[in-house]
């Protein structure tokens, strides 16, 4: 059965990626938009239940950090490390919960064209023996990176990397691409100020923890028009408050929820056409301990339908689909249905909040 669920949990998201792919084309400067332009974003640094904390940086003193800022002259060119606000866009830089200091990535002034070309800008951590850490007294490798950040998209590349030997390879953990769209004059957001950004260390780092080192990247999201001055322009990143947490004990997160038919949502399906409707997601084990029975649990029109999954075992650091075992039909007839989702499993979740998908309607 999990097969099945994967297969059209597959379905949706090559559906959704192939309308990701139209949008290709870099934006202008003419597509800029102006930070004091935009409605202001909602604070989400609400810090998640995790275990202990074994390490931590604030960024009042750059001293945990090497910086490479290909050959510019830091400040407005580059990664910086102070209180200061260099970029052009944002006013006041990062709200992080900490205040004080905080790292800063500005690449000149889009509105005065100044911005380098070729460039790619680095900030890297210095080597850390993560179950050797003063407070890991677990000596755990199990681990999560948790940090605030704040900025938006535009045509730039802003990734979160790892390595585990030295900085011979890295692998990226995570691309802000996959988590936001562009702010243009079309639309979009920036960041919420600040946003919480929590990765989970231990798929990367386990059985290979004495020499981890995270990498902050920046460069252009389309290298393949690289002479094009505007694919250079960026709003500015932000980063701050960036901590270690071993993880905690019982943690299901859900990820990627998939609902529809064929691949499409259902608003999107005509009415002489009405079909069964899925329901699935992927889940990951987040804690330290095998959760048991994980099951998706669906309630549409508030107990007008119900559906949930069969229960499934998912050990540490591990990944599964999950769907429900019948599906939902409408009524041909004209209506709105609405609907509420979550995971659970026999365990109490330590962080219940990445449980719950959150309602949806059509």
């Amino acid at each position: 059965m999990k097969k099945v669920y994967l297969s059209f949990l597959l379905a949706g998201f090559a559906a959704s990626a192939s309308y990701a792919q139209l949008n290709t084309k870099p934006y202008t400067f003419g597509e800029v938009t102006n930070e004091a332009s935009i409605k202001p974003t909602q604070t989400q640094n609400q810090s998640k239940a995790l275990g202990v904390l074994i390490w931590e940086d604030l960024f009042d003193a750059g001293t945990n950090w090497t910086i490479d800022n290909d050959g510019q002259a830091g400040g407005a060119f580059g990664w910086s490390i102070d209180a200061v606000n260099d970029g052009w866009w944002s006013t006041a830089g990062i709200t992080s919960t900490s205040g004080g200091g905080y790292a800063e990535l500005s690449n000149g002034d889009a509105s005065a064209s100044t911005q380098a070309l070729d460039v790619t800008y680095t900030m890297t951590s210095i080597s850390l023996d993560i179950p050797n850490l003063p407070g890991n007294t677990p000596n755990t490798d199990q681990v999560t990176l948790e940090f605030e950040q704040y900025g938006a998209l535009f045509n730039d590349e802003q990734t979160v990397q790892i390595s585990t030997d030295g900085g011979a390879t890295w692998t990226i953990m995570r691309d802000n691409r996959d988590y936001y769209e562009v702010l243009s004059a079309g639309g979009g957001d920036p960041y919420p100020n600040s946003d919480l950004v929590s990765i989970n260390l231990a798929p990367y780092i386990t059985g290979a923890a004495n020499n981890v080192q995270i990498r902050f990247q920046w460069t252009t999201a389309f290298p393949q028009v690289s002479t094009n001055p505007a694919v250079w322009i960026t709003y500015g990143w932000y980063i701050d408050d960036l901590r270690i947490f071993t993880n905690p004990d019982n943690d299901i997160e859900a990820q990627e929820p998939y609902w529809g038919t064929a691949g499409l949502n259902y608003s999107r399906i005509p009415m002489s056409q009405i079909a069964p409707i899925d329901f699935a997601t992927f889940v990951f084990n987040n804690g330290l301990n095998t959760q048991t029975d994980v099951t998706l649990n669906v309630d549409v029109n508030s107990g007008g339908w119900t559906g949930t999954s069969t229960p499934v075992d998912v050990p540490v650091g591990a990944t599964d689909s999950i769907g429900t075992s019948t599906q939902y039909t409408p009524a041909s007839t004209l209506g709105s249905h609405s609907f509420t989702w979550e995971v659970t499993q026999n365990e109490t979740d330590d962080v219940p909040s990445n449980n719950m998908i959150g309602g949806d309607s059509f």
